[in-house]
Formats: C-alpha cells, structure tokens, sequence
C-alpha cells in the first residue's frame, strides 16, 4: 500500500461512519493565523447543537515511530485551521 492508497482508504472509513458529516478528500483551508493556504488531507465538518465542528484527519503512512516535534507541527496546524 502506497501513501494514496492508505489516505483514500481512510477517507473512505469516514464516509461510512459519518455520512451526514460533510467530508471532503484533499482540500485546502486557509490558516486563520499564517493566512496560508494549508493542504487538509481529509476535512470533516458537521454541527453538533447548533456548533460547528472541524475535524482534520492528516493520513500519514510512516514507516518509523514519530517524535514530538511532529505532533507539535500537527496541533500548530489544528490551532491554525480552527480545528
């Protein structure tokens, strides 16, 4: 399995599970702070009670363990898209 592959199947998960959500494969968001175009591998968006919500699902297919400067960069990303 290829990086597209495991996105693409990923995508496909979340449709099934919240298929009244709102979920776009590989769009783009720009940051509320960076003012940058940020690419969003699969974007869920719904409300619950009147709110919005946004989740990002960022499918990376890693082939050794990350370390916490990745997972910095994610919840960076997550505060930038309002996530």
């Amino acid at each position: 399995m290829n990086w597209k592959d495991y996105e693409k199947e990923i995508f496909d998960r979340f449709s099934e599970q919240f298929s009244n959500a709102a979920i776009t494969f590989d769009s783009k968001i720009e940051g509320r702070f960076s003012k940058v175009f940020r690419q969003i591998d699969i974007l869920i968006e719904d409300y619950i009670a009147g709110n919005r919500i946004r989740i990002i699902v960022d499918g990376k297919y890693f082939s050794k363990r990350i370390d916490v400067k990745d997972v910095e960069m994610f919840i960076g990303m997550l505060a930038d898209c309002e996530a």
